[in-house]
């Protein structure tokens, strides 16, 4: 919800306690990096997005996303 209404802060936050639970949860760093990439941050999402990869390499969502990220 946070992420949806534009609050990143509050949404990295969350995800970061979500990967802090539980270290294998590939959708709190995909989160983080869809928070950057929201915000504009796109070399922090695609390092993200690369580490999502290195645990998971055929995950979509991080491959897309990254290579959305290398757009900008």
């Amino acid at each position: 919800a946070a992420l949806d209404e534009g609050e990143f802060d509050v949404a990295r936050d969350h995800f970061r306690a979500a990967r802090a639970a539980n270290d294998r949860n590939l959708a709190a760093p995909l989160g983080m990096a869809l928070a950057e990439f929201s915000e504009g941050r796109f070399a922090e999402a695609i390092a993200t997005c690369s580490s999502v990869l290195e645990q998971e390499p055929n995950h979509v969502g991080a491959r897309m996303l990254r290579a959305a990220a290398h757009e900008h």
